[in-house]
């Protein structure tokens, strides 16, 4: 689980830097007749990590890792019902307006650590249990033990 952790910090994290980068340079553009919704590209942005996150904790080739990543993405639009460029177009339009973008990701990172949440509350409860297994109950007491 310190894996996903370290993957939403990270992709967090270069998301952030390429506000800086983006802000210096900001453009007054039009949005894109198309633009997904800020609570839809929430959603979507959310199963594209997770998607991400999946992929990357895998331990195969990098070529194998394009090509999972691709096909989760590609799950993921269908998912949505848009295209790659329709998502390349909208993500673009938000990083020109970056107050927007923090809020999308702000978002973003609430539900990726509540997920997180459950899933270590899942795994811990899965732990708890394995060892209430290995645990033998204690013995019953005898009638004359009970007396005293």
């Amino acid at each position: 689980m310190k894996m996903v952790r370290t993957i939403i910090y990270l992709s967090f994290a270069a998301i952030i830097f390429s506000f800086g980068i983006i802000s210096c340079n900001k453009k007054s553009g039009a949005p894109p007749k198309d633009l997904i919704a800020k609570d839809k590209m929430i959603d979507l942005l959310v199963d594209v990590h997770l998607a991400e996150a999946s992929t990357e904790i895998r331990s195969i080739t990098p070529q194998l890792i394009d090509y999972i990543t691709a096909k989760r993405y590609q799950m993921v639009f269908d998912k949505y019902k848009i295209t790659l460029v329709q998502f390349v177009d909208s993500y673009n339009y938000y990083l020109e307006h970056t107050d927007v973008l923090d809020e999308i990701y702000v978002e973003v990172v609430n539900r990726l650590s509540a997920i997180d949440g459950r899933i270590s509350s899942r795994q811990r409860k899965t732990l708890n249990s394995r060892d209430s297994i290995l645990t033998p109950p204690p013995l019953p007491r005898s009638n004359a033990e009970s007396k005293k």
